[in-house]
């Protein structure tokens, strides 16, 4: 159920990220309010993976996948470019989730 709660939190993370590129720095106001709700709500899933899950896990998979998915985003929403350097150290970051899940089991 840990895993759930965490990617639910992930989920959460990435809409409200999403919406704060939306928001053209808060300049709209209902994208920059939803950015606010998903970034508050995110934190009810975050708190109960953390009741079964390591801290260390928990933290450093959700901030991760925070970062995989805003150059993600970026690439496909935003047209922002998607270089060999940003793949490169995408792949790193997977690396790291990836030992650090497989260290649990």
């Amino acid at each position: 159920m840990g895993f759930l709660h965490l990617i639910c939190a992930i989920a959460l993370e990435i809409a409200g990220t999403f919406c704060l590129k939306l928001s053209n720095g808060f300049a709209r106001p209902v994208p920059s309010g939803l950015a606010f709700m998903f970034y508050g709500l995110m934190n009810v899933p975050l708190i109960l993976a953390l009741k079964t899950l390591d801290l260390s896990l928990v933290y450093v998979v959700w901030s991760a996948m925070g970062v995989v998915a805003a150059v993600s985003l970026g690439f496909v929403w935003f047209d922002e470019p998607l270089t060999s350097r940003k793949l490169a150290f995408i792949g790193i970051t997977m690396i790291g989730i990836i030992g650090l899940s497989v260290e649990r089991i």
